[in-house]
């Protein structure tokens, strides 16, 4: 938009930022008249973000049918308009969303979905439009999500955009999952008696100055704040001072079989404290 000549001279566009932010007052227009439209609808999409990795068997946009556990080595690049994908078959007891990608490949190749019979996720950091699509598809198909991410307060605002949404988008439905659950990293893992991690806390780092300043924002965002897991998870880091990151896994030092095996018990372990049972 910002491109075109007319355009410009009109709205007097600076960049794409001023786009993207004209494309939400579009949605946020169209639903104060009365008309729930997405920008998905209207012709304007994201570049797609995101891989999943399971038994699910689809039809993607092309109409060309495909199972994400062979649709690439680490899954099938969620289509940026999953809500107009149809879903066939869904072989798994639980989807987990990891926020780093080279964490989920590692879960891929370690064969954890074939073994715990689950889906894997990959958000790639905050997850785009099209991945929280993609997840709430798969809760409404009865799915139970479980997300894993950083001990971090930046984590719990990437958990809190895939539970309740973000506040700029609270407008556009279908983007939030309410049933979401967060498997981890927790601070119960590293400073409760008989956390699973407790062995490794001195792979944690100390927050810096920009994830304290992030910690004491989470106060005053509603999603984080009036949810009591994560209010208590944010107070204990600002207590602590101290954060953790999926690669803490690595510093048990432990050989790929047994590194596989930590991985398999803390994903049971936890998953149970939500009443998913996984084989």
């Amino acid at each position: 938009m910002h491109k075109v000549k007319r355009v410009q001279e009109v709205l007097e566009i600076s960049g794409q930022n001023e786009t993207n932010r004209l494309i939400n007052l579009c949605e946020r227009i169209l639903k104060i008249q009365g008309t729930s439209v997405s920008r998905e609808e209207f012709g304007v999409v994201s570049s797609p973000k995101g891989t999943f990795y399971g038994d699910v068997t689809l039809s993607d946009l092309s109409g060309k049918q495909l199972n994400c556990s062979g649709a690439g080595e680490y899954g099938w690049f969620i289509s940026s308009k999953p809500f107009d994908v149809k879903i066939h078959d869904i072989n798994i007891d639980a989807a987990i969303f990891v926020e780093k990608e080279a964490m989920a490949r590692n879960l891929i190749e370690l064969k954890l979905p074939e073994t715990l019979k689950v889906g894997v996720g990959s958000l790639f950091g905050q997850p785009g439009r099209n991945m929280r699509a993609w997840i709430r598809r798969l809760a409404d198909n009865g799915v139970p999500i479980l997300v894993l991410v950083d001990m971090s307060p930046w984590s719990l605002r990437i958990f809190s955009t895939i539970k309740s949404n973000s506040i700029e988008l609270s407008n556009i439905r279908g983007l939030a999952t309410p049933s979401a659950k967060l498997l981890g990293l927790t601070t119960t893992d590293f400073w409760r008696k008989n956390g699973m991690l407790t062995a490794i806390e001195h792979s944690l780092e100390n927050m810096s100055k920009s994830d304290l300043k992030c910690a004491q924002q989470n106060r005053k965002i509603p999603a984080i704040n009036e949810d009591p897991i994560l209010r208590r998870e944010n107070e204990a880091l600002l207590k602590k001072r101290k954060k953790g990151e999926l690669e803490a896994f690595k510093a048990f030092g432990l050989p790929l079989t047994s590194l596989r095996k930590l991985y398999v018990d803390y994903i049971k372990r936890k998953s149970r404290g939500f009443n998913v049972k996984l084989i």
